[in-house]
């Protein structure tokens, strides 16, 4: 009787023993089952800017804007000098862009003269051991609309928002007032 209870104690702490190590696997890689937007950038010169990668990456899509109104790119700077590394990352709104982007501007010049870019989907890896929530940018260092803090129905609603104003056919593109005034 106490050598089956001691055995049954023992497949019970093994048992635990494993989902704790599952666990800690699991801690350690990101989730991958998102659907891709961005794609990651190499040969870009270092002194290339954010509304210049946003002119030459618009050409296969819609780029995609954070909570202040303000282009998904990052061009990535050494951590010791500050100066660019020659590589980036932009987000598009709608995933087939990347496959777009990669077909069409890999190989491609980011400036005449300049060397051929490498565009490639972007990978998302972990760095160290642990996922670790990243941290918050932008006014406040918080996510806020009115200071109040961004759940995620705001962060959907937001989203929606600006897909339908990047999606519309509507709205004054200029176009229509110089074919009136021709008349």
């Amino acid at each position: 009787d106490v050598a089956k209870r001691d055995s049954a104690v023992e497949k019970a702490r093994e048992r635990q023993r494993e989902l704790e190590e599952k666990q800690k696997q699991r801690e350690g890689w990101f989730d991958g089952s998102k659907i891709n937007t961005s794609v990651y950038v190499k040969g870009l010169p270092a002194d290339a800017t954010a509304s210049e990668l946003e002119t030459f990456f618009a050409k296969c899509g819609v780029i995609k804007l954070d909570e202040w109104n303000e282009p998904r790119i990052k061009i990535y700077t050494d951590s010791e000098t500050g100066k660019p590394k020659g590589d980036g990352l932009v987000t598009y709104l709608k995933a087939p862009s990347v496959d777009l982007a990669c077909q069409i501007l890999d190989g491609a010049q980011f400036r005449p003269g300049s060397h051929e870019l490498d565009v490639s989907a972007a990978k998302f890896e972990m760095k160290g051991g642990t996922y670790s929530k990243k941290k918050a940018r932008g006014p406040g260092k918080a996510a806020t609309v009115a200071g109040k803090a961004m759940d995620a129905k705001l962060k959907k609603k937001i989203f929606e928002k600006q897909e339908k104003k990047a999606l519309d056919w509507g709205g004054d593109d200029g176009w229509s007032r110089a074919v009136n005034q021709g008349d």
